[in-house]
């Protein structure tokens, strides 16, 4: 194995590319392409500003999810500002550990043909929407996608070693188990691969002699441990975030019956993101049979991976809406196979659709809003992207004008837009859904004015925060023209509460 590995670099500089490599190559440079059009051009998208806020507000934890990815945007903000390569690169960082991971399966399964695995599983991956689009963004998913697939690839090469009648090399263990814990460090659904991993021990013969490996348990600390403050936070707030995320996110008593038709546009977003022609190339791998003992181990991982999140998100989707996002963790260690098990014409036509879905979507966010062109009504969040220059600048006039103490708005993203517009952390959101600003509100600002930023149309109840409410201004947000929305600007007197 290790002089396949020495060679095959070699072999790559060596050997000319095939016609369907070379093909594959120039379908991966476009997607690359559209990745760097995205994540150069796209103004901030909502959640993006609202994260980069909470690293100008370090904490041990947050409301909505755990610290690290918070942490990172703090960091990125004083080594390089406030730009959008300070607020995306490691979404490019992200994709270099996934292709890493990739070249490493191929080279182990598919030996001389490695390259060709390498380039089927990398362009099944980018033609994915969930991964092409959404990986391309500093939302948390990025992060906790890249730590699962590597942590994964870890405990995939130690479990293989071990079940080849080695004792497993502890740095993969504790490397994979570091990873895992950085994962659900990020997001808590990381904790997902954790399952798929203590499964693979139970239900694999050779590997349940590892349940008397005291190194199993030491890594498995290992990764808890680095829970520690997402576990202090929640102590000291009194387990808001693990509630949150257990049932008060999604506004229901929760599970009362199967509701078909919540099912239905579960699975149909869920494919939309996927690609359709997905599919028949997951099937095709977990009815797979034979390979070497690598091989075997990451269907297993796979398999336990896929099931798990997949049956979970089809639970929650009888009394929730299902984030189209909320489905990136199923497929992690299915799309390093991936290539494998793509036969050529699902190939075709699921990178066809990958190329339409990744241009439209791509375009929409970084340049304009494709279905504006056509007049049909705009979506995506593509309408909280536009105006923020203008809006700002507005503002701060305005606040000079008027003199008021401090700036808010009503919805959490739109208030982390403005600052980000505004470079400043200290705007304010008044909302009734409970959020992470609430944790770092001044109380010093009761009874001060505010200049109040408002979407026309949206919710109006945050008057009842303050004595006076006066209309100051209206400014329409637009893109190519088209008014994608308008935003009224007020003077808020007198602040009596937060919502």
């Amino acid at each position: 194995m290790a002089s396949i590995e020495a060679a095959a670099p070699q072999r790559w500089m060596a050997r000319r590319l095939s016609v369907e490599e070379w093909i594959l190559a120039v379908i991966i440079v476009y997607f690359l392409g559209l990745r760097l059009l995205q994540t150069s051009l796209a103004p901030p998208m909502q959640d993006e500003p609202y994260y980069w806020l909470w690293g100008r507000h370090l904490a041990l934890s947050y409301y909505d999810h755990p610290p690290l990815h918070g942490w990172i945007q703090g960091l990125s903000y004083q080594l390089f500002g406030k730009n959008v390569f300070a607020l995306r690169w490691t979404t490019w960082a992200a994709l270099a550990a996934e292709l890493w991971v990739f070249v490493q399966v191929a080279q182990r399964i598919a030996g001389d043909a490695w390259r060709v695995m390498f380039l089927r599983s990398t362009a099944i991956f980018m033609a994915m929407p969930i991964y092409g689009v959404f990986t391309g963004f500093a939302y948390h998913d990025h992060l906790l996608v890249a730590f699962m697939m590597t942590s994964g690839y870890l405990f995939w090469r130690f479990f293989a070693e071990v079940e080849d009648g080695g004792r497993g090399s502890s740095a993969l263990l504790f490397g994979g188990a570091g990873l895992l814990g950085l994962a659900v460090l990020t997001k808590y659904n990381g904790a997902f691969l954790g399952i798929a991993i203590a499964g693979a021990v139970l239900i694999r013969p050779k590997l349940r002699p590892l349940l008397l490996d005291w190194r199993l348990y030491a890594a498995a600390l290992f990764a808890v441990a680095l829970q520690a403050p997402v576990l202090i936070w929640n102590l000291q707030n009194g387990f808001e975030s693990f509630l949150y995320q257990m049932g008060s996110r999604h506004g229901t008593t929760g599970f009362r019956g199967i509701d078909i038709v919540r099912l239905k546009a579960a699975l149909g977003n869920a494919l939309l993101m996927a690609s359709p022609f997905i599919v028949p190339i997951v099937i095709r791998s977990f009815w797979a049979s034979g390979g070497g003992t690598f091989e075997r181990v990451g269907r297993t991982l796979a398999i336990l991976l896929f099931w798990p999140c997949a049956l979970v998100l089809l639970y929650i989707a009888n009394f929730s809406w299902i984030m189209v996002w909320w489905t990136i963790t199923i497929y992690v260690l299915f799309v390093p196979l991936a290539g494998r098990y793509a036969t050529p014409g699902i190939l075709g036509l699921h990178l066809l659709y990958g190329v339409i879905a990744n241009t439209f979507s791509s375009v929409s966010y970084a340049v304009v809003p494709v279905l504006l062109l056509f007049g049909i009504p705009h979506g995506m969040e593509t309408e909280s992207q536009h105006g923020w220059p203008i809006i700002s600048q507005r503002v701060l006039d305005l606040q000079q004008e008027h003199g008021a103490d401090f700036i808010a708005m009503n919805y959490a993203q739109n208030a982390s837009e403005l600052a980000y517009a505004l470079d400043d952390p200290n705007v304010v959101a008044i909302t009734p859904q409970k959020n992470t600003f609430d944790y770092w509100f001044d109380p010093a600002l009761i009874g001060k004015d505010a200049i109040f930023v408002s979407p026309e149309g949206g919710e109006d109840n945050w008057r009842e925060s303050f004595e006076r409410v006066t209309e100051l201004d209206t400014v329409p947000a637009q893109v190519w023209g088209h008014t994608v929305r308008t935003y009224r600007i007020y003077l808020a007197e007198g602040l009596t509460h937060m919502q």
